[in-house]
């Protein structure tokens, strides 16, 4: 499950950076893991590991 939100502005002519919410859920054999468990082993990724496994898959959904 993934659900990708943005926060609408004011259009201007330049492009503008706006903040994006990304809600996502985890899970294995025995169900949906818990959010406290989920955050406990992404911390322990590195930020290449990090970005290819959250940011990846939501650059291809975004283009």
């Amino acid at each position: 499950i993934l659900n990708i939100t943005t926060t609408p502005v004011d259009t201007a002519p330049r492009q503008q950076k706006v903040p994006v919410e990304i809600t996502f859920a985890v899970r294995d054999i025995r169900g949906y893991v818990p959010g406290t468990e989920v955050s406990a082993q992404l911390r322990q990724l590195s930020v290449v590991e990090y970005s290819y496994y959250l940011g990846f898959p939501v650059w291809q959904i975004a283009e």
